[in-house]
């Protein structure tokens, strides 16, 4: 939820600027000049969120090709005209535990990332309750994607 109003904040703040009609204050200045591996840690802080959306859309789009809503072990994932939706799900599955790693990395090479009011500490709110939704998720397992997904 504080994800959420953070980004609606932001956009706000995005639309009054180009309007013309914002002040310009420190934090603004400072989120402007911030270096591009900010935004990049909040790409790769979003991965256990894309893993889920990825998972679920190549679903969808099997349900579309086939006719039916796939079944584990009868509807191959990587026979089916979803082949390019299995990679980019297999390279976000493949990707999870090193965009940890790489979150531990950037967050300890940066010392501003200590302040409690950074985007770094934004970022690690996205992947940990990305990380917790998708335990959540992968063990309910709802349709029975992720056991159609893992055969």
């Amino acid at each position: 939820m504080g994800t959420v109003l953070f980004l609606l904040f932001r956009i706000g703040v995005e639309l009054r600027r180009s309007a013309g009609t914002a002040t310009t204050t420190l934090g603004e200045e400072r989120a402007a000049a911030a270096p591009p591996i900010d935004k990049w840690f909040l790409v790769v802080s979003s991965i256990p969120w894309l893993l889920i959306i990825a998972a679920y859309v190549e679903a969808l789009a099997a349900w579309y090709f086939l006719g039916h809503w796939p079944r584990p072990m009868l509807d191959d994932p990587k026979n089916i005209a979803t082949k390019p939706l299995h990679l980019i799900y297999v390279l976000l599955l493949l990707g999870f535990v090193p965009a940890f790693f790489l979150l531990v990395l950037l967050t300890v090479s940066n010392c501003k990332a200590i302040r409690a009011r950074s985007l770094y500490s934004v970022g690690w709110v996205i992947f940990v309750l990305g990380a917790i939704a998708l335990f959540f998720v992968v063990r309910a397992d709802p349709g029975n994607v992720w056991e159609w997904l893992a055969d």
